[in-house]
């Protein structure tokens, strides 16, 4: 009796669903209709239930419970295998980076991680590679060396699973140095330049300078990036800095025209400066 009753609640949860499959767990309520009311698909009952079936009779009419495993039809399980999907993701792609003008990379490398096994990898730009299957890892162009000339700085790298794809590219970059320093002597020569605090390639700089009484505040950058428009001392504006344009070799030999910008005045302990 305590079976038949738990039919009849089952059967109304049916009606709610007019006339349609109903999945609690690995329990199916079959209602003798054909249409899916989770997936909304005609399916054929023999396509969804395997197991035990038990039949009672109500004043809801006849109702038949199949308990057995979780077998769904096909249009939902790939509904289901939508939502789980995981699209191919590069997490990380690393190699580049910055470089100065006049160094070579020999071999360039190129490591990358990804999120799940790949169908298919494949290097593009520098080079055309063929991966194949597989996942995270790395690639070496033997015997390739990068520098400032070369027509092609970019390795991208494209995998995917057979259903997406996802792409990313390295660039190697090639900068000159800034240089700032002070100096006795103005204009410096390349020597004094290059033997001052050197960074990647910036128009100007500022910021607070200490040296001798004697010593001159020095700014040298690349004359290709324009020259500069702001000139301060101690918070004051100064625009009567010495400019030379000449050519500055620097550590790793390439020579090249810089704007070199010395203060009008002479270093009192320490000063701020602006040289933008």
């Amino acid at each position: 009796m305590a079976r038949i009753l738990t039919i009849m609640l089952l059967c109304c949860l049916c009606l709610a669903a007019r006339a349609a499959d109903i999945v609690i767990g690995t329990l199916f309520i079959d209602t003798g209709a054909s249409t899916n009311a989770i997936t909304g698909v005609v399916v054929t009952n023999t396509d969804l239930y395997a197991g035990v079936a038990s039949t009672a009779t109500s004043s809801l009419g006849v109702v038949t419970v199949r308990i057995g495993s979780n077998i769904v039809d096909e249009a939902a399980r790939g509904r289901l295998d939508a939502l789980e999907y995981s699209a191919p993701s590069i997490v990380s792609l690393t190699g580049g980076g910055t470089h100065y003008k006049g160094q070579v990379v020999a071999s360039p490398v190129i490591t990358w991680t990804v999120n799940k096994t790949m169908t298919a990898r494949a290097i593009s730009g520098v080079l055309a590679v063929d991966l194949g299957a597989g996942g995270s890892g790395n690639y070496t162009d033997v015997g390739r060396n990068m520098d400032k000339d070369s027509p092609v700085k970019t390795y991208t790298l494209t995998v995917g699973d057979g259903v997406g794809t996802d792409a990313e590219g390295e660039t190697w970059t090639f900068t000159n140095y800034k240089y700032v320093g002070a100096s006795a002597v103005s204009p410096p020569d390349n020597d004094l330049v290059v033997a001052m605090t050197a960074s990647a390639q910036t128009k100007g700089a500022s910021g607070t300078a200490a040296g001798l009484a004697t010593e001159y505040i020095v700014v040298a950058y690349p004359a290709s990036l324009g020259a500069a428009t702001v000139f301060k001392l101690g918070g004051l504006t100064s625009s009567d800095w010495d400019l030379t344009t000449f050519n500055i070799t620097n550590a790793h030999g390439l020579a090249e025209s810089f704007r070199v910008y010395v203060s009008p005045d002479p270093l009192v302990g320490s000063m701020s400066y602006e040289c933008d």
